[in-house]
């Protein structure tokens, strides 16, 4: 909406009723900065946030309205805040504040000086004053690692991060029976990794900087293998003295002081972001020390983000127990083929259960991507391109077993090196492509640009080589097999499609909401999905209807990827769920209340009660696990998609013990992934070691196993039956966060 027509428009509101000013607000979201809005100041500048304030306040959507208002810096209304304060919603003016950062906005931080009048808020005002003078340090310290970062190459900074990483695998202590601590580190690595480059790419296009190769391929290889620490011999970890000494040159040495300091940078912000999303409290303060107390949602918080190894399980099971897809794997060679075939079919089946299509459109060409295509490749690169490295075995008294080692496919090892940073020249991969997987040349293009970080490019971009792996400087690509091998290629491949905001997600919703209908008729509930209305004046959908036994379930979908970020997480949790599904959800039920006749008269629910006699139920869905099992509004519930799927299944054993053993070994072996997990992680205090056979009859969801109810769904819900297994297998201990100065004599990869 143009300028004058939004002031026209605000002008003419002014002498309005509430129901005709709530029904502009959120047709034309007026008061939200955006791309189609940029003029939201003159909505909070008007009369009408102070006039229908009381009313305001009591709207679902509370959450989405107050994030508006923080949005930008100009909408500084200094009465609205005043009636913020003075109202019962001040722990949700708290709460937004936090999750919008709004302090850092010169205009809203001035109007926070009225804090101090409120006790409650006089504190919160100190607390923000400490976090912005805390990060005022970090970045100033950040400035003199800055200059290292734009001393060096592309091409060293690769080499000198995967050096690093690798120091860190063979020699410390720490990763004995931690697989867990290597894979979170590995994650720590990869983010500095990728904020190393954005800042050496945004020297590089402030400099007007040429970007040209360094190296050839081969002296690219030869360097790469210097810098490498010696592999550590296997009986070293038995006897100290025979760990091998590391060489430090000068540039290793800097880099490692620039990895360290944003390791510890990194650390601190994520303290401040646990308090941001109400994960922790402030204990203390003094100068730029602190102390946080962690509380009992952070421990919920991270067995939200362990949940994902339950649905590789399922997915992997499923594959096994196709016949036509089993007897393929078997074909295989050996074990490590098997293993590799099975997680490429394990992640399309990952892409089939989200509806994200196989087939989707290049965003930058007139070309179609070919997901399985994308897959073989990734899985072939971080499986293959990898040294053969070993598992090393013990016996239940620590000492030294033996190791097993991976195998590599003939036909890779002659055409592709394997080493924990590679680089090919541009034409020599795609020729070694084309043979290898007997490709066109026009098919490998396609692929390798869909995946390609270009350096060289003098265009600004956020880099995230994880959705983007192949990373190109000049005419040469550099894989970083030491950071690819632990991948879901399926996950990252699902952010970068959602992130490209690819035209071919738009059926993903409708084709959901249909799949979750099939879901509740396949247990003989009546169901319709993608349900239109109009209710006072307004039009709005339901996603999912189902009815069974006098029980209505309305669902609200929410589609999309959320990474791993915590604020992320909390922001969208706040503006999706509590603020946008609840409002909907909540026009919902008053439509089915005022309007019962017209659910009866739809012929799919079949709804055969009086409208006294209907309990209605409201669900929100989504397919990540952020906020399960929260109540939103003290009204709608949230689960996954997953975890919805796993109660109509009544499927919970195939989600806790892997079926492996069936396609890698010919077995009918069923170790539990939480045994599985306890022994990888043997030394890390977070898990409980009470992990212990499952039962497939303790398994049921349902009273009656061959008969699933609505109770049944929400006490598989409420009781938090699916995930219950986590509660005994491990556990985040909450205790105090420190926040200090930088140390520069704490090394965290050691």
């Amino acid at each position: 909406m143009n300028k004058n027509k939004l002031k026209s428009s605000l002008l003419n509101l002014e002498n309005s009723s509430f129901s005709e000013v709530i029904s502009f607000i959120k047709r034309s979201s007026c008061y939200l900065y955006s791309r189609s809005n940029k003029n939201s100041e003159l909505f909070w500048q008007s009369n009408l946030p102070v006039k229908w304030f009381n009313d305001l306040i009591k709207e679902p959507f509370l959450d989405d309205f107050l994030f508006g208002y923080f949005s930008k810096e100009e909408n500084v209304n200094e009465q609205f805040l005043s009636l913020l304060i003075n109202s019962n919603k001040k722990s949700t003016l708290i709460k937004v504040i936090k999750l919008t950062e709004s302090f850092a906005q010169c205009n809203h931080w001035n109007s926070f000086t009225v804090f101090k009048r409120d006790f409650k808020l006089k504190q919160f005002y100190g607390e923000l004053k400490y976090i912005k003078d805390y990060r005022q340090y970090w970045n100033s310290e950040l400035a003199k690692y800055i200059v290292i970062i734009e001393s060096m190459d592309y091409e060293d900074i690769c080499i000198q991060m995967i050096s690093y990483y690798e120091q860190f695998k063979r020699y410390s202590e720490k990763t004995k029976d931690n697989r867990s601590l290597i894979l979170s580190y590995e994650a720590q690595l990869i983010s500095i990794l990728n904020t190393i480059l954005n800042l050496k790419k945004e020297f590089v296009i402030d400099s007007k900087l040429d970007i040209a190769n360094k190296y050839n391929s081969k002296e690219f290889s030869c360097n790469a293998k210097e810098q490498m620490p010696e592999i550590r011999p296997a009986e070293s970890h038995q006897n100290s003295f025979l760990i091998p000494r590391e060489k430090i040159n000068e540039q290793k040495a800097k880099f490692r002081s620039v990895v360290d300091f944003l390791l510890a940078k990194a650390s601190s912000e994520y303290k401040i972001k646990n308090y941001f999303t109400g994960l922790a409290n402030f204990e203390y303060i003094d100068g730029l020390d602190s102390e946080l107390s962690a509380n009992s949602k952070f421990d919920l918080y991270r067995k939200t983000l362990e949940k994902g190894t339950y649905d590789e399980v399922y997915f992997n099971n499923r594959i096994i127990e196709n016949t036509d897809e089993l007897k393929e794997i078997k074909k295989s060679p050996n074990l490590w083929v098997k293993q590799f075939k099975l997680s490429i079919a394990s992640s399309i089946e990952y892409f089939k259960f989200l509806k994200i299509p196989l087939i989707i459109d290049d965003k930058h060409s007139n070309s179609k991507i070919d997901i399985e295509k994308v897959l073989l490749l990734l899985n072939t690169f971080s499986n293959f391109m990898i040294p053969q490295g070993r598992l090393i075995i013990y016996d239940n008294d620590g000492s030294f077993k033996g190791s097993l080692k991976r195998v590599i496919p003939e036909n890779f090892k002659r055409l592709f090196d394997s080493d924990y940073i590679v680089s090919y020249e541009e034409t020599e991969l795609i020729s070694k492509c084309k043979e290898y997987f007997n490709w066109t040349e026009e098919e490998i293009i396609i692929i390798l640009n869909f995946l390609t970080t270009d350096l060289s490019s003098s265009r600004r971009f956020n880099i995230d080589f994880t959705t983007r792996p192949m990373i190109k400087i000049g005419k040469q690509y550099i894989w970083l097999s030491s950071f690819l091998r632990d991948c879901r290629w399926e996950v990252l491949l699902h952010k970068k499609i959602v992130t490209d905001n690819n035209r071919n997600l738009i059926l993903q919703p409708a084709n959901t909401e249909k799949f979750i209908a099939d879901l509740f008729r396949e247990v003989n509930f009546d169901s319709i999905a993608s349900y239109c209305y109009e209710h006072k004046n307004l039009k709005g959908e339901i996603d999912v209807l189902a009815f069974k036994e006098n029980t209505l379930f309305l669902f609200e979908l929410k589609s999309t990827y959320v990474e791993e970020d915590i604020m992320k997480t909390s922001k969208y949790e706040t503006l999706k769920f509590n603020s946008k599904a609840s409002d909907q959800l909540h026009k919902a039920k008053d439509y089915i209340r005022s309007n019962f006749e017209e659910i009866k008269a739809i012929e799919e629910l079949n709804v055969n009660c009086k409208k006294e006699d209907l309990k209605i139920v409201t669900l929100i869905i989504s397919n990540i696990y952020q906020s399960d099992n929260l109540i939103f509004n003290n009204e709608h519930l949230k689960i996954s998609l997953f975890e919805l799927l796993i109660i109509l299944k009544n499927d919970l054993y195939n989600m806790l013990v892997p079926k492996i053993g069936k396609a890698l070994f010919d077995s009918e072996m069923k170790i539990p992934i939480d045994w599985i997990l306890n022994m990888l992680n043997k030394s890390n205090p977070n898990y409980t070691k009470n992990s212990c056979g499952i039962n497939e009859k303790d398994c049921n969801l349902w009273k009656d196993k061959n008969n699933c109810m609505p109770n049944d769904i929400l006490t598989a819900i409420k009781d938090n039956k699916v995930w219950k297994h986590q509660d005994l297998n491990k556990t985040f201990k909450t205790g105090n966060i420190e926040l200090t100065k930088f140390n520069e004599d704490h090394k965290y990869l050691v």
